[in-house]
């Protein structure tokens, strides 16, 4: 069990109580935050199929779309990716991003925006590239204690 699991655990049941459009909002927040947190070792292609997403997630839900179709080229960018790249963390970004589209009509469900934000966390843990993952050894990485509390503000804000 990651740290995420268990320290996001107790958000499980704040997020099932958000509106759809809230957890858009939380979800584009959190692709940003994640993506701003990588250095340099990210292709422009996965960085910009990142950056559309969370610009359709912004103009949807001003919009008041809960089911935002996903960015024109996103499937082919993240095809192009995987069969080009393996940046540590990229692919797990990627796949936040995608899940953040062809949502049901009443829009992001909890379990979506649980799932997206526990494939942000992880993509920067494979970024940190630890041994041996266990929660003890999660603690000793800022980067990761630092984006399950950024998680939890947002979640709390929204």
């Amino acid at each position: 069990m990651l740290l995420w699991d268990i320290e996001m655990k107790s958000s499980k049941e704040d997020i099932s109580l958000l509106e759809p459009r809230r957890r858009l909002r939380i979800a584009a927040d959190a692709l940003e935050w994640t993506l701003g947190t990588f250095d340099s070792r990210i292709s422009e292609l996965a960085a910009s199929a990142v950056r559309s997403s969370i610009s359709r997630l912004r103009e949807e839900e001003s919009r008041g779309n809960i089911s935002p179709a996903a960015p024109e080229r996103l499937e082919d960018q993240v095809e192009a990716y995987v069969s080009e790249c393996d940046d540590p963390g990229v692919e797990q970004l990627l796949m936040a991003a995608v899940n953040c589209f062809e949502l049901p009509a009443a829009g992001m469900g909890g379990e979506y925006l649980y799932t997206i934000l526990s494939d942000c966390y992880e993509s920067l843990l494979d970024r940190e590239e630890i041994d041996i993952v266990i929660p003890e050894v999660e603690r000793k990485h800022p980067r990761l204690v630092e984006a399950i509390q950024v998680q939890k503000e947002m979640i709390r804000r929204a």
